[in-house]
């Protein structure tokens, strides 16, 4: 029994502590001291949001990150998707806050793609985002170099 429990906890908890944060966000009125602080945008936190939901999701139906399974996938964006929607609604009894179907559209985007970043590194491996990541660096080094000129 408790063996269970502790499988599904470590399958599952990252995912249900995600849809949490989602919520608390969520319910935040408008104005408040959590949403003022924080640290990304509203449209980035919510592509972010959204793209972490959907990788936790996804690896949750997996069982682990198992590579790409496009049916997953599918199952995965439907749920992420329906999860925003019921947020957006739930927003209506949040003060100061309202629904909004762009955010709809921008949760669904933010899981596209991290699930695009998932078919990317089953086909790729590491590689693809080792080599990403370096020309990111190298990009940021070069902004931030030039910036004292």
């Amino acid at each position: 029994m408790h063996r269970r429990f502790f499988q599904f906890a470590a399958r599952w908890g990252p995912a249900i502590l995600q849809a949490v944060a989602i919520f608390f966000f969520s319910h935040q009125p408008a104005g408040s001291a959590v949403l003022r602080y924080f640290p990304l945008s509203a449209t980035l936190g919510h592509l972010a949001g959204y793209g972490l939901l959907a990788l936790l999701i996804y690896r949750g139906l997996c069982g682990g990150w198992s590579g790409w399974h496009l049916k997953t996938a599918v199952w995965t964006l439907l749920f992420s998707v329906l999860y925003g929607v019921s947020d957006e609604l739930h927003q209506v009894f949040v003060p100061g806050r309202e629904p909004s179907v762009v955010d709809v559209i921008i949760n669904g985007s933010g899981a596209m793609l991290a699930l695009g970043a998932v078919r990317i590194y089953a086909a790729t491996g590491p590689l693809f985002f080792s080599r990403l990541l370096r020309r990111l660096s190298s990009l940021c080094h070069n902004i931030s170099g030039n910036k004292g000129s």
